[in-house]
């Protein structure tokens, strides 16, 4: 594999140091409006765990999707691109 900075590994290692270098002020989701998506077959994270986080963050709406991986953009695109027009109209 090659190193150096035309990889995407190392583009997201130098990219991951310097956010930890920047603290945060305020969490996002505390007051911007959010959607979300619970993937069934995440095997990352498990849709327990995304739904709390949904829950927690105050989600305005949360689609589920029973047979979508954890790449739900690559294995459900439709369903994707639906949550995003629908916050897109919503925050208009």
């Amino acid at each position: 594999m090659r190193s150096g900075p035309g990889n995407l590994r190392h583009q997201l290692r130098r990219s991951r140091l310097r956010l930890r270098r920047q603290p945060c002020q305020a969490a996002a989701w505390r007051t911007i409006p959010s959607w979300g998506l619970v993937a069934g077959r995440d095997k990352a994270i498990p849709p327990k765990t995304q739904r709390w986080m949904c829950s927690r963050a105050n989600f305005r709406r949360v689609v589920e999707v029973p047979t979508s991986s954890h790449v739900a953009m690559l294995s459900h695109p439709k369903a994707v691109a639906d949550l995003i027009k629908d916050a897109a109209k919503a925050t208009g």
